[in-house]
């Protein structure tokens, strides 16, 4: 019997498993991170985890 391919993205090595946060923006404050992301040539991903790191260390 011939197994079929598994389908789909393969999966991270464990050190690269990342969780997702999920956070509930209104559409200005989603539009002005867009906006930033945009300017410092970042995803908004990438973003938002420096200016979340940013202010965690500043705590």
């Amino acid at each position: 019997m011939n197994k079929k391919p598994k389908l789909g993205r393969p999966k991270l090595p464990k050190s690269e498993v990342k969780k997702v946060f999920p956070v509930r923006l209104t559409d200005a404050e989603r539009l002005l991170f867009e906006k930033k992301a945009a300017q410092e040539k970042l995803t908004v991903s990438e973003w938002i985890r420096a200016a979340l790191n940013q202010r965690a260390s500043v705590a």
